[in-house]
């Protein structure tokens, strides 16, 4: 029997605090919303994803924005197969 993805199992289940998705062959984790407060809150996500990706060994492309206050923060996270 084998292992889910690890992006699947780690974001199994659903929170008001990211929005993660399959597309054809392709994974997308992103910010639930436009909100800066979505945005601030997503960041523990992000570099949680950030983690997984790199523990597994596994292709990502971060979409970085510029934040009110002008830091650059992660909005969205592409995770390729």
């Amino acid at each position: 029997m084998s292992e889910g993805h690890p992006f699947d199992e780690a974001f199994k289940n659903p929170s008001s605090r990211y929005k993660y998705q399959k597309r054809g062959s392709n994974r997308i984790l992103s910010v639930p919303n436009s909100s800066d407060r979505a945005l601030a809150n997503f960041q523990p996500i992000a570099n949680r994803a950030l983690k997984i990706a790199s523990e597994y060994d596994i292709r990502i492309k971060e979409h970085p924005r510029k934040s009110p206050r002008g830091a650059m923060l992660i909005d969205l996270i592409t995770i390729f197969p």
